[in-house]
């Protein structure tokens, strides 16, 4: 489905989140479908609930590991704990409990379950007092005179302790846990036949003003009623408990009589249910006076009140349909606020909205007249309740008059006569306050007509907006679609961009890479050649010292050179000299005498003229020339001065080597 809306999926945190959250609110759903619950509508069933709802968002705290909802079970905890904490300490809604069949002593804390157990002795002691109001069973079967066992005293019910018997009972139905316990059942109606409100839970779940107003709308009709007779024959029985002859009302008959309720019983079984209870009355009226003519004042009254039921069954019928409708209108309003607020700009004309605007205001202002006549309806009932109740007080008064002036003994004939003058005076005044009401139900039927054409008014005006409605419904459909058509096309257009852009990325990418490549090899070459100036000028200055090397050994060899020439000189001189003195002695020798063979031999040998003169005899004559030594300035190795040549080769080489 997000696919096909494109929308974006749900995330794993989301999915989580969205988990959590159901497991969280999963039992605050069932408390709040319990206590608004159609069955279980009973007071009693507040604490249990409340108790079990902490008791699982604790157990979901401390069991589960929550990831983001932790938060929110604290809040609910603290917001239930807040909102029904005074359940816990309530002395009714502890009564409720313990006497519900379901959950009697289970809910109640310890230390309260003897004050509670001992609540219920003392209501069922309460109920046992002698004060206590009969039975039905003896208002429906009246004393006969020819009854022959009303001469025999009744003896006792000695049986066992009820609220013992109900406490250890396992029985949790409804319908059979009462079934030998009458006091019980009595005490259960009392405390959790009350109409609940949701008043409480509203609060705890709403920013609304309304919600300290006991709404009703959850309970079904029939168990409205149930609950509602309940209550008021429990109402009955605590107010009229010093006078047995008021207490025979049924809770039924007075909801009848007072509100008009529509049951869901047959009208046949109800007019002789009332027709029996009171024929029962009168019966025991006219048994206590002695009367020999029994007469029926009520007949004409029962009739009118027969009428009257109609007519405000009719009217209660029409309410709900105005209700039923009011909340249809209010519905399609909110609905056309929805579309209002979700639209697109352009799409509706404003003269539609204000048409629209306004119809919803005149069925507004309609409702808020109607709402005014419900209200003045439900004034004029309780003043009608108001007026009943005070001739309930007269009759009352009457039958304390009547029992008084039995006690003081007066005759049967004074007491029927003054009996019979009464009952003439309250029947006139009935009869008035009938013709009071046929006027006023003459004048709410002329209402009921105006508010039935006002109803069909607004029934016309509902279709009518109906209309305009499905009208702005296929616009904004039709917006809806070529708006969807657009977007699909902007979205395939943009998708192409993207690509042709994917495209042009990849090869400008690809162009960088081949760049990043080219500059790293010219950085590297860079290296290099960085690296070969390095190298070339260590090599120019390993040159420079062999410049400098080779000048240096440029000056010693001409030092040399010098000293060689200078060393030749000498020695030239030195074999001059030596020639001007072996020329002398052979001068000399030849004057004195002939020279010899060997003398010639050896002058010969040490002749310097003769090249081969040294050579053939160096071993024979002493040379002079090995007396003096030279030294290579490079190595100093040291020649004799005779091999001065060899010097030279050695000069030569120890200052080249590399040649």
């Amino acid at each position: 489905m997000c696919g096909r809306l494109d929308l974006p999926r749900f995330k794993e945190a989301e999915k989580t989140y969205i988990s959590e959250y159901v497991m969280v609110l999963a039992p605050l759903a069932k408390a709040l479908d319990l206590l608004q619950s159609d069955k279980m509508a009973y007071y009693g069933v507040l604490l249990p609930t409340v108790a079990t709802l902490i008791e699982k968002l604790q157990k979901i705290k401390r069991e589960s590991k929550l990831q983001c909802c932790t938060p929110l079970v604290d809040a609910l905890i603290g917001g239930v704990k807040q909102r029904f904490g005074y359940v816990f300490e309530s002395r009714k809604c502890l009564m409720a409990t313990a006497c519900h069949p379901m959950f009697k002593m289970d809910y109640i804390l310890t230390e309260q379950k003897a004050d509670t157990e001992t609540g219920l002795r003392e209501e069922v002691r309460r109920l046992q007092t002698p004060s206590t109001s009969p039975t039905a069973d003896e208002e429906e079967d009246p004393v006969s005179e020819d009854d022959i066992t009303s001469f025999f005293p009744k003896k006792k019910d000695d049986r066992l302790d009820e609220v013992e018997v109900f406490l250890k009972s396992l029985d949790t139905s409804l319908l059979t846990a009462f079934s030998s316990l009458p006091k019980m059942r009595r005490v259960f109606i009392k405390f959790n036949a009350s109409v609940p409100a949701s008043a409480a839970c509203e609060r705890l779940f709403s920013v609304g003003k309304d919600i300290f107003t006991a709404k009703r709308n959850r309970l079904s009709d029939k168990n409205f009623e149930r609950l509602l007779i309940s209550k008021v024959g429990i109402n009955n029985e605590n107010t009229h408990e010093n006078t047995p002859e008021m207490a025979n009302k049924n809770g039924k008959e007075t909801i009848v009589n007072k509100f008009g309720l529509k049951f869901t019983g047959s009208k046949s079984e109800m007019e002789l249910d009332k027709l029996k209870r009171e024929n029962a009355v009168l019966k025991k009226t006219l048994a206590e006076l002695s009367s020999r003519k029994p007469k029926a004042p009520h007949s004409e009254e029962g009739k009118l009140l027969e009428k009257i039921l109609s007519l405000e069954t009719l009217r209660e019928r029409n309410s709900q349909q105005l209700l039923a409708k009011d909340q249809e209108m209010a519905k399609l309003r909110q609905q056309l606020q929805t579309q209002g607020g979700s639209r697109t700009d352009g799409q509706v004309a404003p003269s539609d909205v204000a048409t629209i605007q306004e119809h919803l205001r005149d069925a507004l202002e309609k409702n808020q007249q109607w709402l005014v006549y419900d209200q003045q309806r439900e004034a004029y009932v309780k003043a009608v309740l108001a007026r009943t109740l005070e001739l309930e007080q007269q009759l009352k008064q009457a039958n304390h008059a009547l029992q008084q002036q039995h006690k003081e003994g007066d005759s049967e004939d004074e007491k029927s006569v003054q009996m019979q003058a009464h009952y003439d005076k309250l029947l006139l005044k009935a009869k008035k306050d009938l013709e009071w009401q046929r006027e006023q139900l003459a004048h709410g039927q002329k209402e009921m007509t105006e508010l039935r054409r006002k109803y069909e008014d607004k029934v016309r005006e509902l279709e009518e907006a109906k209309e305009q409605l499905q009208g702005e419904r296929l616009s904004n459909r039709q917006s809806a679609q070529d708006e969807r058509r657009n977007s699909v096309e902007r979205s395939d257009r943009l998708r192409a961009e993207l690509e042709s852009l994917d495209s042009r990325l990849a090869e400008e990418r690809k162009r960088s890479a081949d760049l990043l490549l080219q500059v790293n090899h010219l950085q590297k070459s860079l290296l290099n050649q960085h690296d070969g100036d390095n190298r070339v000028a260590v090599l120019e200055q390993q040159i420079q010292m062999s410049v400098k090397d080779f000048e240096s050994e440029k000056l010693d060899r001409q030092s040399l050179q010098y000293q060689l020439n200078k060393v030749l000189k000498e020695l030239r001189k030195a074999r001059e000299q030596i020639a001007k003195l072996e020329s002398n002695k052979h001068q000399k020798e030849s004057r004195f005498s002939e020279p010899t063979s060997y003398n010639r031999q050896e002058f010969e040998k040490l002749s310097i003229d003769d090249p081969g003169f040294s050579h053939t005899s160096p071993s024979k004559i002493p040379n002079l020339l090995d007396e003096s030594f030279l030294e290579c300035p490079e190595c100093r190795t040291q020649y004799p001065t005779s091999q001065h040549r060899e010097l030279l080769a050695h000069i030569d080489y120890c200052l080249n080597p590399a040649q």
